[in-house]
């Protein structure tokens, strides 16, 4: 049997380690202005993109960063980029091929920056453990990629976008509380927004959601995965875009646009300030994954959604 003071012993080192991590996350001085890649850019099995990879120093953690680029970058050429954040559990690697981006990367021409949370998590000021527990300094860390990316010469700094999925969403929720006016545009995709805070601009978002998600429910709520990863209850996805849209100065109620299928359908809020557009897209039967054709192939949907085209 196991002695109470073994316990406390334990839960002190444990606390212990949790505020050393909290406290120990700056960001180191980039390398010349920018992080230089550790491992040599690479072409994947069935996709003509060239991923490389490398760290950003954060603390005593090294960061990965997975860089997707067409294969036959020009000299002073600048290409859009999409910052795409994974789920809880998951990491670039896995990630962005299994969602399509690797493909989409050569056939539309811009560039995928796959940032990995520390132990497959984000912290989104309310999901998702292990992250929020640790207490990572995810917004230091993203605004540091984002700042690496406007050093390179390939990047248009113009059109710099941000999409995640699950607890990636929840992040890109979040980033742009404090950083919208350094995004072009934002998509969320599976995941609502947790943090309740809002866009330090308006901006425009797309997010997409399966009514019949059961592990961030749509309409708001705990649930099984929830109760164990998450801090407080999700809020609604319709909830999550109404408070976008409100600091975005579009009016209070969506109108509805035709049905993409008989399965999608999609809201849009009207009178928002120009240039601006918000959208929550809706698959009837679907749940907690990213959504793919035949279906909705929502890397499609999003890279549309930003104007990155064929």
């Amino acid at each position: 049997m196991i002695s109470g003071s073994a316990i406390a012993l334990v839960l002190a080192l444990v606390v212990a380690a949790v505020v050393y991590q909290r406290n120990n996350q700056a960001i180191e001085p980039l390398p010349g202005g920018t992080p230089i890649p550790t491992q040599p850019p690479a072409t994947p099995p069935g996709t003509t993109a060239r991923v490389s990879t490398y760290w950003i120093k954060q603390g005593d953690n090294n960061r990965q960063v997975d860089i997707v680029t067409p294969p036959d970058l020009r000299p002073g050429e600048r290409l859009p980029v999409v910052l795409v954040l994974h789920g809880l559990g998951g990491n670039p690697g896995q990630f962005l091929p299994q969602a399509g981006w690797y493909a989409a990367v050569p056939a539309r021409r811009f560039i995928a920056v796959g940032p990995a949370g520390l132990n497959n998590s984000w912290n989104a000021d309310g999901c998702c453990r292990p992250a929020t527990l640790f207490g990572t300094d995810d917004m230091t860390f993203l605004d540091a990629v984002v700042s690496d990316l406007l050093t390179r010469p390939q990047v248009d700094p113009k059109r710099l976008y941000m999409v995640g999925a699950s607890n990636g969403a929840m992040m890109t929720f979040r980033y742009l509380c404090a950083h919208a006016d350094r995004i072009t545009a934002a998509a969320t995709v599976i995941g609502s927004n947790i943090s309740g805070c809002q866009p330090n601009r308006p901006i425009s978002i797309l997010q997409v959601a399966g009514r019949d998600d059961l592990t961030v429910p749509y309409d708001g709520g705990n649930s099984l995965v929830g109760v164990v990863v998450a801090s407080k209850p999700f809020p609604s996805m319709l909830g999550s875009t109404s408070a976008i849209a409100k600091t975005d100065g579009c009016g209070p109620d969506p109108q509805p646009s035709a049905a993409l299928t008989p399965s999608v359908s999609v809201q849009r809020w009207s009178g928002c300030t120009t240039g601006v557009d918000v959208q929550l897209v809706t698959i009837a039967g679907w749940g907690h994954e990213w959504p793919t054709a035949p279906t909705y192939d929502a890397t499609a949907a999003v890279l549309d959604f930003f104007g990155i085209r064929s």
